[in-house]
């Protein structure tokens, strides 16, 4: 599971220190208990749930539920149905300027996203090319972002694998995500070639292209879901506002 930030201000840094549970992906098992292989398991294994203080006075213990770090809003996790890994994506809400999509799950332990160092591909709340390079190589770069702009929005609230099977092949186990402030339905699509990040690039893009398949909800889509309908799946898609839930089916081409 995926927690904010809590809004702490940026020099608390409550994301990036391992001392609190805010800002991360946490993994615990069924029955709440921490697996022994969890990157910062303990002798003592006393976990940190219920510790509500800040960052400053929560002293040095590294918090044993922590698999990695450095987040602001990770609105949703999606697992991959189809790795036989374990591969998860995380939509992580920016501030004023980046909306962002990571990697994370097997090699993703101990994986820092950077939050407040970073905000999608530039340094915090940065545009310009020379400010859009590495910013730090220690840092789990996203694969896909985007500005937060009226064209595209500015929330990443849903995200979800297509299932195998249910769809035409070459859908299988693509990525879907929802924006909530542009209220469309977007596909993650793979396009290399519009790659470009630096300083030597106009416009910071990622190796992957938002392709709408339905545009403007009448309310702001939060969560996205395949699950059951008659003999298949279909994608369930809850909007906010009046919690109405859509259903969608496949029906030709896209």
């Amino acid at each position: 599971l995926a927690t904010g930030d809590s809004g702490y201000r940026m020099s608390l840094n409550s994301s990036g220190k391992l001392n609190n549970l805010f800002g991360k992906v946490l993994r615990i098992t069924d029955d709440g208990k921490i697996p022994k292989d969890n990157p910062y398991y303990s002798a003592d294994n006393i976990p940190c749930n219920g510790n509500k203080k800040t960052p400053t006075d929560a002293g040095n213990k590294e918090c044993p539920e922590i698999f990695s770090v450095g987040l602001r809003n990770p609105f949703s996790l999606a697992m991959d149905p189809i790795k036989e890994v374990v591969r998860f994506y995380i939509g992580d809400v920016g501030a004023k300027t980046w909306e962002e999509i990571s990697e994370g799950g097997h090699g993703f332990e101990e994986a820092n996203y950077g939050w407040w160092d970073r905000e999608g591909p530039c340094e915090h709340g940065q545009t310009a090319g020379d400010r859009c390079g590495v910013v730090d190589k220690s840092l789990t770069d996203p694969i896909h972002w985007y500005r937060n702009t009226d064209d595209y929005g500015g929330a990443i609230t849903g995200g979800a694998f297509v299932p195998p099977g249910i769809w035409p092949d070459e859908w299988d186990g693509e990525f879907l995500y929802s924006d909530y402030r542009a209220g469309n339905l977007y596909h993650m699509k793979y396009t290399p070639s519009t790659f470009c990040r630096g300083k030597d690039c106009s416009d910071q893009t990622s190796a992957y292209t938002a392709v709408p398949i339905v545009e403007k909800f009448p309310d702001s889509l939060l969560r996205l879901k395949f699950g059951p309908h008659r003999d298949t799946q279909a994608l369930y898609l809850i909007e906010y506002s009046d919690g109405k839930i859509y259903r969608l089916s496949y029906t030709g081409n896209m």
